[in-house]
């Protein structure tokens, strides 16, 4: 079956065009992103502005025209984070399906999870998978489908940006501030959980992998499997905190839309490596929107 496999984000808009049959496998015809930053102001108003939203169904319209293209037999959008947290999100839900002719599906963190795993981890050994979202951040450890233990923290870069970051470069009592809270919720998980292979998804390690690689363009190819160690984590935020959010975007070719949260988002990374004690991670361009169409596809098939 060709399905569309939409990730309906808090900061991206991520939808994958791919052949599934009956046991799951995934054949990539088209991938497609986009950043609509739906959870900005969530933190504060608890509700998805319009703004926002409008940014959402322009870029949902775009991808309607790619579906109709690639000739798609159904598509799965789910939405995660934001659709999850807002009080007004049955009216975003609504909207979009009257505007755009798309179903979205909330599902929960701990499901979230799961879906992000299967989509990244392609083998059967034990491996982590760690999703840095913009609203929340998924840890995920087991082997092939097995899933042994899953966490979705109720954090993300757009999430800390907002609370934490008043002005570009954050300060040092800012930095110390993130830095704390992420330690406080990482000690709640067993060091014996992480370990094994390593996965880093999402657009945080994507972005940190093309600028270290002082990628112009983004490249796929060049960032998925990439093994991205902390040293060079940690060179890219020092990298980032000695830039304006500016010239993140003009100097290191950073979507802006990404270029104003990627400064936390690397921290998070960082930090989860520190207190973890992890040399590098593998980093996967694949996860949530993978694992959407691996989990429903094959279902749709037998129905």
């Amino acid at each position: 079956m060709r399905v569309a496999a939409i990730d309906l984000g808090t900061n991206t808009i991520l939808m994958l065009i791919a052949e599934v049959n009956i046991s799951g496998e995934v054949n990539p015809i088209a991938d497609f992103h986009a950043i609509a930053r739906l959870g900005e102001g969530l933190n504060q108003t608890k509700e998805i502005s319009s703004i926002a939203l409008e940014r959402a169904i322009d870029i949902l319209k775009e991808y309607n025209k790619h579906i109709t293209e690639y000739q798609v037999e159904k598509v799965l959008c789910v939405g995660t984070s934001a659709i999850r947290e807002a009080k007004n999100s049955n009216l975003v839900i609504q909207r979009i399906e009257n505007e755009v002719g798309i179903s979205v599906m909330p599902i929960d963190g701990e499901f979230e999870a799961f879906l992000s795993f299967i989509g990244t981890v392609q083998d059967e050994s034990y491996s982590v998978v760690i999703d840095i979202g913009g609203g929340s951040t998924e840890l995920i450890a087991g082997e092939n489908s097995n899933i042994s233990f899953r966490k979705s923290f109720g954090f993300g870069v757009v999430k800390l940006t907002e609370t934490y970051v008043k002005s570009h470069p954050p300060d040092e009592k800012a930095l110390n501030e993130v830095k704390d809270f992420l330690i406080q919720h990482f000690q709640k998980i067993s060091r014996e959980v992480v370990q094994g292979r390593i996965y880093a998804v999402a657009g945080t390690p994507t972005t940190i992998a093309a600028v270290v690689q002082n990628l112009k363009v983004y490249d796929s190819t060049k960032v998925d499997n990439y093994t991205l160690p902390l040293n060079k984590i940690t060179q890219a935020k020092n990298l980032f905190l000695s830039m304006s959010i500016e010239e993140i975007v003009s100097r290191l070719y950073v979507p802006r839309l990404r270029a104003d949260v990627i400064t936390i988002g690397t921290i998070i990374l960082e930090t989860f490596c520190e207190y973890f004690q992890i040399d590098s991670v593998i980093v996967s361009d694949k996860g949530l929107r993978y694992g959407i169409a691996k989990y429903f596809a094959p279902k749709l098939n037998t129905q």
